[in-house]
């Protein structure tokens, strides 16, 4: 069989787009199914010791016969040893695991073979992990006859093109549930949070800061794709903290939202300093907290992490609160002498000389400390 080089090419491009978008099995089964002119061709995820598929891609299947197959005639498939027990990606053409006499009197022959109109297959399991392997396969009628030598190291020569599309997309399933799980945390975070870009473009928010944008809560809203705050001279302190950030003068402002204790801070991401917050975006991180909507830490998380006392932790349960020092030892019923004592220690046990930089710190890192009741 002489192979193509521009099919070959658009073959590989085709099956490197699947792993970005599983529909894009579809067209890399067609392209391959014609290359090798085949009825039929598929690409399997199974068990490799129990007759299960837990995905399947197919082309030129009848409906009913590919049903059939993952449903109920999986445990009766001649081939599904023979593929797991030999090497990643050799292929193997079907008429070398059984003969044609005993192909043709067996229940998967009758079952799913023949309704579809084939008699002879070629594939190899390219990919295994845990106790699953993902499988390609071509087939095609016997009055084509069995697939040949060289037809077999034709297709083994995509098998390392199949199983680094198997392993990007299994990495890719791992970020995206990743993601998913990050997602989910910053959406209970009790704090809005904005990821925007040097000139306050939106580009993405947790559940609490759409909340906010859609009631107008605070003065809060997007206009014109850009954070905005509906107070002219509100809005003109934000734009301000802006061109501060912008201008390097200090990687963390606030934007006090009247007299109630409410702000944005904002957190230049391109000239923070600690590498291990768990956010970097390169652009402009922007929280709204209120002390109406308190910002709880678990403080023995708290505790624990930075190495605090339970006092220092609950002055900076308070402090993430919106309260400054005179509010949290009031609070707290301890004078203002013991809370400065309490705030300089837990900043030099968090790493910080600030307490903006304190603040940013401890809303970044929201999500290791925990939220939760107090």
């Amino acid at each position: 069989m002489k192979t193509d080089r521009a099919d070959t090419h658009e073959l590989l491009e085709d099956l490197y787009n699947a792993a970005i978008e599983p529909d894009g099995w579809h067209a890399f089964l067609c392209r391959l199914s014609a290359q090798f002119h085949t009825g039929t061709a598929s690409v399997r995820v199974t068990d490799v010791s129990a007759p299960l598929v837990y995905k399947s891609y197919t082309v030129g299947f009848a409906e009913e016969v590919n049903r059939l197959y993952v449903d109920d005639a999986v445990d009766i498939d001649l081939f599904r040893d023979t593929l797991a027990a030999a090497p990643l990606g050799v292929i193997q053409a079907s008429h070398h695991i059984v003969t044609d006499p005993a192909f043709e009197r067996s229940d998967h022959y009758e079952r799913v073979f023949r309704p579809n109109g084939n008699f002879y297959a070629m594939g190899a399991h390219f990919e295994r992990w845990d106790n699953s392997a993902m499988y390609v396969g071509v087939h095609r009628p016997r009055a084509d006859g069995p697939f040949s030598r060289r037809e077999c190291e034709t297709l083994q020569t995509f098998s390392p093109h199949l199983r680094r599309v198997a392993r990007i997309t299994r990495r890719l399933g791992e970020y995206e549930r990743a993601l998913g799980a990050t997602r989910a945390a910053l959406d209970g975070l009790p704090f809005g949070i904005w990821i925007v870009d040097r000139q306050l473009r939106y580009q993405w928010a947790n559940a609490p800061a759409e909340e906010a944008v859609r009631t107008g809560a605070l003065g809060v809203a997007v206009s014109g794709g850009r954070l905005a705050l509906r107070d002219a001279a509100l809005h003109s302190r934000l734009g301000t903290a802006l061109d501060a950030l912008n201008n390097g003068h200090g990687p963390v402002h606030t934007v006090a939202l009247g007299t109630g204790g409410a702000a944005l801070v904002l957190i230049d991401q391109e000239r923070r300093s600690a590498s291990t917050d768990p956010v970097d975006t390169g652009g402009i991180l922007v929280f709204l907290v209120d002390p109406a909507r308190p910002t709880p830490l678990d403080n023995e998380r708290l505790a624990k992490l930075y190495g605090l006392t339970p006092a220092e932790a609950r002055l900076l349960a308070e402090f993430m609160r919106g309260f400054d020092l005179q509010e949290s030892a009031a609070r707290l019923g301890i004078s203002i002498h013991t809370a400065r004592a309490q705030m300089k220690a837990s900043m030099q046990k968090v790493g910080v000389n600030r307490q903006s930089e304190l603040m940013r710190k401890l809303l970044l890192g929201a999500t290791r400390i925990g939220v939760g009741a107090n």
